[in-house]
């Protein structure tokens, strides 16, 4: 077990249900070797067994969009300098295995679930790499680009760049204009997917073929057909897509 993994779980909230409690049971089952984080506004009182509270200024946790710019700044990963690597595990996640060693060995920069989209045809497809509730990130390499972003020409050609792929969606899809013109902003996941190799070419992503190895968010039975038939390291946002799925892979409360 490598020891440069810092494991950070987002809490947003005081009260964990039913589903945050069962990713914290697998949370601690797989990779509690692992030094762990619980990143939380400072004001919520809030005490995880085996988790570290780091608690941050509330006005990273008010939005989604202040929750990106957290995830998009380079002080957020040189809190966690000391490691090699940030797994960031957001409690809609749930890990099945330690792959952890693994796939700090290899290349890659930013590892998370592989988008899925449907053709046409309805017939499931690769869209990119890939989701950040529960991702691999190598800090050394978070941090130059982050700040990077914080220049004011990079973050005017990147708003500009989505700013025309926003048009031309809101052109194909007139019927969710609404939600995309509230969406305009950049999802740090997104972020670091698309952008990231674009300012810094040796940032290293996997192949879609290759990072469902590492999480399944949509379409897991798909997934799984992909990876061979197998599970992989995690998965994201279970209970949102096919949680029929996933709940014979569920731990059950001991108690």
């Amino acid at each position: 077990m490598t020891a440069s993994v810092a494991v950070v779980v987002p809490v947003f909230r005081e009260r964990l249900g039913p589903d945050e409690a069962i990713a914290l049971r697998h949370l601690r089952t797989h990779l509690g070797g692992y030094d762990g984080f619980a990143v939380c506004p400072e004001s919520l009182d809030l005490e995880l067994l085996d988790l570290v509270r780091v608690g941050l200024d509330d006005r990273h946790f008010r939005t989604h969009r202040d929750y990106s710019r957290l995830m998009l700044s380079a002080g957020f990963y040189r809190r966690f300098e000391q490691y090699e690597f940030v797994l960031v595990h957001q409690l809609d996640s749930a890990v099945f295995s330690d792959d952890l060693p693994s796939w700090c060995g290899e290349p890659y920069d930013y590892v998370g679930a592989p988008w899925v989209r449907r053709s046409a045809d309805g017939r499931p497809f690769f869209a990119g790499v890939g989701n950040g509730g529960l991702s691999l990130r190598r800090v050394e390499a978070f941090v130059p680009v982050a700040e990077a972003w914080r220049r004011l020409r990079t973050r005017a050609v990147v708003a500009g760049r989505h700013a025309g792929e926003l048009a031309r969606r809101i052109v194909s899809e007139p019927r969710r204009s609404r939600q995309l013109l509230s969406d305009r902003y950049v999802y740090e996941d997104k972020f670091w997917s698309l952008e990231a190799p674009r300012l810094a070419p040796g940032f290293r992503i996997p192949p879609a073929e290759t990072a469902v190895a590492f999480a399944f968010e949509t379409e897991p039975r798909f997934c799984f057909e992909q990876n061979g038939r197998r599970l992989p390291f995690g998965c994201h946002k279970w209970r949102a897509h096919d949680p029929e799925f996933w709940a014979p892979h569920l731990l059950a409360d001991a108690a």
